[in-house]
């Protein structure tokens, strides 16, 4: 049996789907993967086969210096991005027996439906379903009625299809489909959304949507020698990362963090990330990594400060270790509301609104209070207790109907 897994994004969006195929090849089947060349060397570094497709995020990052002097048209990008999917998937797919997309794979829903073959879409939050409970994750997340909640996803789905709906369709006509009226529910069919429910509630109006665990594969890196005589000289550390997030203004980043690095009370460890987070100065109170496994890096952090996205947010979790979320953009704010409802963490701090006094003022509150450490850890040691992958392989491989290997 094969299995075409197709996805685009920033690595949170993309590293779900690296733990689903390592895990069906264990069981013993074919995986190509379709996803942007960013994540090529990653992929195939685990054995996976893999076909670059999509738009890479990361190299049109006004933090990238080969593409500063060049403006860049997302929305554009995608596009093109729809109908290079169109174009180039046909060929991977045709002898494929499975696929399974996050919602950024435009074209393969619509591929499946040519072949006749059946296809999974996966996502990690409940904002990607229709729901009176929220909005849709584009517009940032509070607590509003359901009311302005329906009238926000009107105007969600008008916009999709404004955007997406016109060049999908024109696809979808060339390859003999019939046109799509509403992107949205279009996607939502056979949905699973990989997120546990103590962290993210599937909302009672979310109907015919499977809900697993979070997906994420254990590294075969080890902590290097240098971090961990740095974790081990002194109290445990408060991390700092933002992930696939870029900055429009390092400095004013930077500013905040030299200010707050002064507190020689408190030692940090900062991701550079996609923003390369840096401060001057020689602070021996800081050490400075690139990517570092979470599941062994944040065990043994006191402080979780993130942008909030969704995997970082579930690996947070699982250590056990309260968290500060400076949500920028999407879910994140999401994520900001359910870590302060389950006082695993403070009130989220937005992004344009951060200061180091903000912050230093959210780190202080979390280590005098010591509910946020006991909260953390308890619900650490229930997400310990699931295995998301095998729940969603599960899922899947039963739905389809499908043999549990290859003929």
């Amino acid at each position: 049996m094969k299995i075409v897994i197709i996805t685009q994004g920033s690595l949170g969006d993309v590293r779900p789907f690296l733990a689903l195929g390592i895990s069906f090849m264990k069981r013993g089947y074919e995986v190509l993967v379709c996803a942007p060349k960013n994540f090529q060397k990653l992929f195939i570094s685990y054995g996976i086969s893999y076909q670059p497709i999509g738009l890479d995020f990361q190299s049109i990052s006004p933090n990238n210096k080969a593409n500063a002097s060049e403006k860049k048209d997302v929305f554009q990008l995608l596009i093109q991005s729809i109908t290079e999917q169109f174009m180039v998937l046909p060929e991977y797919v045709k002898v494929a027996n499975l696929i399974i997309g996050n919602g950024f794979d435009f074209a393969g829903r619509s591929i499946a439906e040519y072949y006749k073959l059946p296809y999974f879409i996966i996502v990690p939050m409940p904002l990607a379903f229709k729901s009176k409970y929220h909005a849709p994750m584009s517009i940032p997340f509070k607590r509003r009625s359901f009311v302005s909640n329906t009238f926000l996803w009107w105007i969600g789905e008008l916009a999709s299809k404004l955007m997406f709906g016109k060049k999908i369709n024109q696809h979808r006509i060339k390859l003999g489909l019939s046109k799509i009226d509403n992107y949205v529910s279009f996607m939502s069919k056979n949905a699973i959304m990989a997120a546990d429910a103590i962290l993210a509630p599937l909302p009672p109006d979310c109907l015919n949507i499977f809900q697993t665990g979070f997906l994420d594969y254990e590294e075969g890196i080890e902590l290097d020698d240098k971090l961990l005589n740095f974790i081990n000289s002194g109290s445990a550390p408060v991390y700092i990362g933002f992930g696939s997030m870029t900055d429009s203004k390092p400095e004013k980043t930077s500013k905040i963090l030299e200010e707050l690095v002064q507190h020689r009370d408190i030692r940090f460890v900062i991701s550079k990330g996609w923003a390369n987070l840096e401060v001057k100065g020689d602070n021996m109170n800081v050490l400075f990594v690139d990517h570092v496994p979470h599941s062994l890096l944040f065990p043994k952090m006191s402080i979780i400060i993130h942008h909030g996205g969704a995997g970082t947010t579930y690996m947070a979790a699982r250590a056990g270790i309260p968290q500060i979320i400076i949500p920028h953009d999407l879910d994140q704010y999401y994520w900001g509301y359910r870590i302060m409802d389950l006082k695993i963490g403070i009130t989220p701090i937005k992004r344009k609104k951060l200061t180091s006094d903000k912050l230093l003022s959210a780190i202080y509150e979390i280590m005098n209070d010591p509910e946020y450490r006991k909260n953390a850890k308890e619900i650490g040691a229930v997400l310990n207790l699931k295995n998301g992958v095998e729940e969603t392989i599960n899922i899947i491989t039963e739905k389809a109907q499908t043999p549990n290997k290859r003929s």
